[in-house]
């Protein structure tokens, strides 16, 4: 059967829009058409099912990536990590002063609070030592010196103050002879006349007192008449009083004024009266001085007798004064030496250096500081407990809210395949810039379970850490962020927290 242009290419036409081209297996050489009876036409039903096969077949594909994309899977922060000590549970042994140091342990020993780790041997404090035992022994001999001195002092207080009592005691006798001479007949008959003229005088200065408040009296009202005159002068000159009554008031004033000039003549009038009656008390006490002159020269010498024994009392006194203030003062001077001795040998003591925690010596080459002269607070070991030890594990700050404290943490050291198990005891809230990475990184604490004391500090090695299972396009996602911040774009591309599967 012959086909016609026309027909050949209404089916081409048709097959070209149901069918689409397929490409040639590699090496097959083009064919030339077939004959129309060897090539079936494919029927319109079957030709119109094969694009939602197609569809059906990426929709299941896809059904089966998104299935896969949302298996859970463990998931664990990884980081690099180093181990330290807990601060409660270390020791840095220094030297308490300089020295050369004995040291008596050796790295990695075991070591119990009390143990003895090192002796110091310090020359300076030795020397201090030694001159304050000498300083000490000099100022014992200075005390013994001024108790010397205050026992012979009270020795001569008391010769002194036996001679001031014999001249005391003569000094009154002799008062006594003065005053039985005093009570003779003539005596007592001039103390009589002296006593009549005392209260003469004593009337007389009565009198003064009388004619002094006169004054007062006259001197408040010659000011009062002063400052009438002086009221009156302008009304007077104005014409508005009379100048008789300002001739008045100062003939008022004038004689005020010659009133009080009238009382004070009284008053020297009635102090020379006072005068000569003293005068003539003092000669009748000149008279009884003449009486007891000779008693009272004996007596003169004997108050001089005392004064000197009172003299030398109290040179005497001060003496024991003295000598007691500077046996105080030597007293202090070694309670001080004492004070410092004592604690030169405290300092001496803690020579033998003990630890005060218990764990593991970590210091290398101690063999090397043996003998050695080292400077005051200059480091000579560590001692550790290695049981519990800290690492500070450095991750990325898109993993801090994947971590949480109490978190499993698996650490292995370098070179080691076995982990050890370890825990999140605390995170940092802010990333910092380390010398290794040019990210800043975020610190965790972890506490590292080390019961066999297998590993030293300062060893490095990572951690993983144990976080929430992530579904795959979370885990995707956030790795990917962690390149490129696709979250500060697309916000709602968050990882969120599923419970452990």
């Amino acid at each position: 059967m012959t086909v016609t242009p026309e027909n050949h290419t209404s089916e081409n036409n048709q097959v070209l829009k149901l069918v689409p081209p397929q490409a040639k297996p590699p090496g097959q050489l083009p064919q030339k058409p077939a004959e129309e009876t060897s090539t079936p036409t494919p029927s319109p039903q079957k030709v119109a099912a094969s694009p939602w096969k197609k569809w059906a077949i990426i929709g299941a594909v896809a059904l089966g990536i998104g299935g896969i994309s949302l298996i859970p899977l463990p998931n664990f922060v990884t980081g690099d990590a180093e181990m330290t000590s807990r601060e409660d549970e270390r020791q840095a042994i220094t030297m308490p002063r300089s020295g050369r140091v004995n040291i008596q342990v050796k790295t990695r020993d075991p070591i119990a609070v009390g143990t003895v780790i090192a002796e110091v041997e310090s020359d300076e404090l030795n020397n201090q030592i030694t001159q304050a035992e000498q300083s000490l022994e000099q100022a014992n001999v200075s005390l013994n010196a001024a108790q010397q001195d205050l026992f012979l002092a009270q020795s001569r207080l008391q010769a002194a103050q036996t001679n001031e009592r014999n001249a005391r005691d003569r000094v009154n006798r002799k008062r006594d002879d003065l005053v039985n001479i005093a009570v003779s007949p003539q005596a007592q008959q001039i103390q009589q006349e002296m006593a009549a003229m005392r209260e003469e005088i004593q009337g007389i200065e009565i009198e003064i007192v009388a004619i002094q408040a006169d004054i007062l009296g006259l001197t408040s009202q010659y000011a009062d008449a002063i400052e009438k005159v002086k009221a009156y002068q302008i009304p007077v000159q104005q014409g508005a009083i009379s100048p008789r009554r300002l001739s008045e008031a100062e003939v008022d004033r004038d004689m005020l004024a010659a009133g009080i000039q009238q009382k004070e003549e009284m008053i020297n009038l009635k102090q020379s009266q006072i005068a000569q009656k003293q005068s003539l008390i003092a000669a009748k006490s000149e008279q009884i001085n003449q009486v007891g002159k000779q008693f009272q020269d004996t007596a003169y010498r004997y108050q001089d007798d005392l004064t000197q024994a009172i003299a030398q009392t109290q040179t005497a006194q001060q003496e024991v004064e003295a000598a007691t203030t500077k046996i105080q003062s030597q007293q202090q001077v070694i309670t001080k030496l004492n004070r410092d001795l004592a604690q030169l040998k405290q300092q001496e003591e803690k020579l033998t250096i003990k630890a005060e925690t218990s764990g593991v010596i970590i210091t290398p080459d101690l063999d090397l500081k043996q003998n050695k002269h080292l400077n005051s607070g200059e480091e000579i070991l560590d001692i550790v407990k290695l049981t519990d030890l800290e690492a500070e594990v450095k991750i990325h700050p898109e993993d801090r809210y994947l971590v949480e404290e109490g978190a499993t943490v698996h650490v292995y050291l370098q070179g080691n395949t076995d982990p050890y198990t370890a825990t999140v005891e605390n995170i940092d809230s802010m990333a910092r810039l380390s010398e290794q990475n040019q990210k800043p990184m975020l610190t965790v604490q972890i506490l590292i379970e080390n019961e066999a004391e297998e590993f030293l500090l300062q060893e490095t090695g990572y951690a993983h850490i144990k976080t929430d299972n992530l579904r795959v396009y979370q885990k995707v996602s956030h790795e990917f962020n962690k390149l490129v911040n696709v979250r500060k774009y697309v916000p709602w591309l968050t990882v969120n927290r599923e419970p452990n599967s």
